[in-house]
C-alpha cells in the first residue's frame, strides 16, 4: 500500500527502480509494474487477506520469487476455495476471485461491493458455477481413474493379441 502525499505529485518513470512496499503475496500486481496503486490494489490486498483468513492458505499459492514479473503473474492460476475448506460457498468463493483478480479493471470498483458480495450470494457468481473438472477437483482420484482405465484397456488389448 502507499500513502498519498508527495509521491503522487511527481511523475512516475518507467525507468525508475522503485521498492514496492508490503509484503510480496499481498501487494497486487500493478505495484510490481511499477504503477500507481489505486482503490482496486487495496481491495486485492483485502481479498487476499480474506482468502487467507477463510482457507488458511494463499489465493495463488506463495510461489512468487523475490520481484516478480509481468510473465510470472500471468503464469498465476486461482486456486479455488474449495481445495481448502468445503465449507466456503461458490458464491462466496467467487467474489475472492473477483476481489483478488491480476486484472484490475477486472476486480471489484469499491469496497461495498466486496464486502456486499461475500456476504450475499451473487446471481452472476451462481450462474457462473460450472462443472469442473475431476482433475481439478481432486487431482489424485483423476490419475487413479485414468491409471485403472488405462491397465484395462491394456489387459484386454493383450488378451485379443494372445
Amino acid at each position: 500500500m502507499k500513502i498519498a502525499g508527495i509521491a503522487e505529485i511527481s511523475p512516475l518513470h518507467s525507468d525508475e527502480e522503485e521498492n514496492v512496499l508490503g509484503t510480496l503475496n499481498y501487494t497486487a500486481p500493478e505495484y510490481h509494474a511499477v504503477q500507481r496503486g489505486t482503490v482496486k490494489s487495496d481491495l486485492f490486498s483485502l481479498g487476499v487477506i480474506a482468502y487467507e483468513l477463510l482457507n488458511g492458505a494463499l489465493p495463488f499459492g506463495d510461489t512468487l520469487p523475490d520481484k516478480p514479473t509481468a510473465a510470472h503473474f500471468s503464469k498465476l492460476i486461482y486456486v479455488p476455495s474449495s481445495q481448502h475448506n468445503e465449507m466456503i460457498p461458490n458464491w462466496m468463493d467467487g467474489a475472492l476471485r473477483k476481489a483478488t483478480a491480476i486484472n484490475p479493471a477486472q476486480r471489484y470498483d469499491t469496497l461495498s461491493e466486496f464486502l456486499y458480495d461475500l456476504t450475499h450470494p451473487n446471481l452472476a457468481f451462481l450462474k457462473a458455477e460450472k462443472f469442473v473438472p475431476l482433475i481439478e477437483r481432486n487431482a489424485t482420484l483423476f490419475w487413479k481413474t485414468l491409471s485403472l482405465a488405462l491397465l484395462i484397456s491394456n489387459l484386454a488389448l493383450w488378451y485379443l493379441l494372445v
